[in-house]
């Protein structure tokens, strides 16, 4: 019966005698709306079905599941709102945005408005973030996870006094929220605040004992400090390794010494700008050994760029493990015959050290991103060189040191459109002497000023160039002007400058004579940047691989004059060299050549280096399974 034509009053096609209206038209309505009842009936299950899905990382599922129910009720809030988180575990949270912008016009919340603020973080719109993170606590002044978001985008902004303030709210609204106590730990490290660090950290596991990333913040914490028991250290990787490790099946492998190439994996969430591809490029360009196949493993694929673009093409197979699970990623790396998987990150951010624990090689290395033992028995090798680590300090490691001939690091140095040409000395044309600092805020500390003020009361008219991402805020400026000036360090004799580009960056060079040195964290890039310009720096060496690196880079350089033991020694050092002008406008004639031909800028002589380690370690392994 076609009823397309059919008016409410005409009569009904039936033949009834009724009006369309009271006849038939009511029975298809009834009809109808039994069937949108039914329909929306369905809705919680399927929303269970898609949380589901989404808690199994099966996204595409959990995605049509969400999409079924918003055909039956295109206004359903929650589906909204769980297809924007959905989207942004898939690392797309620009979809995630618009889903969440349609559910705040339908339902305005505090927790959508916090939600719409992370997405926007992911996006780097910080500002707009902000904006919805206060109306977050307008809406639910109690919303101590917004105060903690708060906090962090302060401190990532560089403005530290207002951020912890936000952290102590969110503590105060809620004394068993860990993220807050984890950030306030994490902030304070940055601030060389090592042992008021180390009292929220402890107050973070307390509250979420089996958070593996807290631990792990923790153990990274502990690496800074040279006072930390190496007992200490290693006691609190094996409590992480007591997480990672519970309930899971390890693989098992049949080594065969075979004639086939070596399959090496490496593992990073730094596959992009970052320190690590800095030391990592070059290597890699220089690898061409016909032994040896490349494989990378991203635990961390939004940030990737131009740097990432390079790097791809240096791997012969290039995986995204950021949204696999430990073990899917395990099984991955398992099912790429890997001979040795190298983890490039240690316990800092967005590393893989949990897929680590199925033992998906038969060999497992950690190298380059980490200056500290991981503490973790499924680590087989820590790469070292023999001035970093001394053979008095292998306590300190669960892992068999393998010393690398040289160095542990090899420079990737800049290219030609990015750092400009060597000027000539600073001081020639000034007619005083220009220390430098480059390094980030959170490495100066009290003991680091204390030395420039003798220094700089020895050198007569000298300035101090201070350049940092932190200095873009006008409050820290000024914070930092004034806690120099209680050094007997005053304005006049400062220059401040924020962090502008990379190329502007290495411009900044042509101002500084010679870069003081932070400890106990040294320079590691930034020591090599300015080596590449002319500019030495003047190191202090302590007992750990990180207190030790800038001796490593130095020696490695050719600058061994440039080590120093005690206070005194660099007190008295920079004073000498800073009356040496000849020496220095020498010196910063002859040093980029010196550094690009030397251990630390070779890449080709390292990559070889490296190849010959590698292939050492699978004939030490294959001889042993042989026995």
């Amino acid at each position: 019966m076609n009823t397309k034509n059919i008016g409410r009053n005409d009569p009904c096609p039936c033949g009834s005698g009724k009006k369309y209206k009271q006849c038939c038209q009511t029975k298809q309505n009834t009809v109808n709306e039994a069937a949108k009842n039914r329909l929306l009936e369905s809705i919680p299950d399927l929303l269970i079905q898609a949380r589901q899905a989404s808690n199994r990382k099966e996204y595409p599922i959990a995605e049509e599941l969400y999409q079924r129910i918003l055909t039956i009720n295109p206004k359903h809030v929650l589906s909204l709102s769980n297809m924007a988180l959905l989207k942004s575990e898939q690392n797309q949270p620009d979809l995630g945005l618009t889903y969440l912008e349609k559910a705040i016009k339908i339902e305005p919340s505090s927790e959508r408005h916090y939600n719409i603020a992370r997405l926007l973080i992911n996006l780097e719109k910080n500002d707009l973030a902000v904006w919805h993170l206060k109306k977050a606590i307008s809406l639910n002044p109690g919303d101590y996870v917004s105060y903690n978001t708060l906090g962090f985008l302060c401190c990532e902004s560089n403005n530290f006094k207002d951020g912890l303030t936000y952290f102590h709210k969110s503590l105060e609204l809620n004394p068993d929220y860990y993220m807050a106590s984890h950030n306030l730990a994490l902030y304070l490290l940055k601030q060389g605040k090592y042992k008021e660090s180390a009292y929220y950290y402890k107050q973070a596991i307390t509250l979420n004992p089996l958070s593996t990333k807290i631990r792990q913040s923790y153990l990274y914490s502990l690496s800074f400090d040279s006072t930390v028991p190496a007992e200490y250290y290693l006691q609190n990787a094996k409590e992480l390794e007591k997480i990672l490790t519970k309930d899971i099946v390890t693989y098992q492998h049949i080594v065969k010494n075979s004639s086939q190439k070596l399959n090496i994996g490496f593992v990073s969430g730094d596959l992009r700008t970052h320190v690590v591809s800095y030391f990592l490029e070059g290597v890699l360009n220089s690898i061409t050994s016909s032994s040896l196949k490349l494989f990378a493993y991203s635990t961390h694929s939004p940030k990737e760029d131009k740097t990432t673009e390079r790097l791809r093409n240096l791997f012969d197979k290039w995986l995204d493990i950021s949204t696999m699970t430990s073990v899917s990623a395990a099984q991955a790396i398992y099912n790429d015959n890997i001979h040795i998987l190298i983890d490039l990150g240690g316990h800092t951010a967005n590393n893989g050290l949990s897929t680590f624990a199925y033992k998906p090689a038969p060999i497992q290395v950690t190298w380059l991103g980490y200056w500290a033992s991981t503490g973790l028995s499924f680590i087989d090798y820590f790469m070292a060189d023999s001035i970093g680590l001394t053979k008095d300090k292998h306590h300190y490691f669960s892992e068999k040191i393998y010393y690398l001939p040289k160095t542990r690091l090899c420079f990737t140095h800049p290219s030609d459109d990015i750092a400009p040409d060597v000027n000539i000395l600073p001081a020639l044309k000034n007619g005083y002497i220009t220390f430098g600092c480059l390094q980030n805020l959170s490495k100066v500390n009290d003991e680091s000023l204390q030395r420039w003020s003798q220094i700089i009361k020895n050198c007569p008219n000298s300035k101090l160039m201070f350049k940092s991402p932190q200095l873009k805020d006008a409050l820290t400026k000024l914070e930092l002007i004034e806690r120099l000036a209680t050094f007997g360090i005053h304005e006049e004799q400062l220059l401040l400058e924020a962090s502008g580009s990379y190329k502007e960056y290495f411009h900044s060079y042509h101002k500084v004579d010679f870069v003081l040195d932070t400890f106990p964290y040294p320079g590691g890039t930034t020591t090599c940047e300015a080596l590449w310009m002319g500019v030495p720096t003047l190191t202090l060496v302590g007992e750990t691989v990180l207190q030790r690196q800038g001796y490593s880079m130095l020696y490695n350089a050719g600058l061994d004059d440039w080590v120093c033991f005690d206070d005194n020694e660099y007190i008295k050092k920079a004073i000498d060299f800073a009356h040496n002008v000849p020496y220095l406008a020498s010196l910063r004639r002859s040093l980029r050549e010196q550094v690009k031909s030397s251990p630390l800028m070779d890449s080709a002589r390292f990559a070889k280096h490296l190849e010959e380690a590698l292939t050492d370690m699978w004939q030490r392994h294959t001889a042993a399974a042989e026995l």
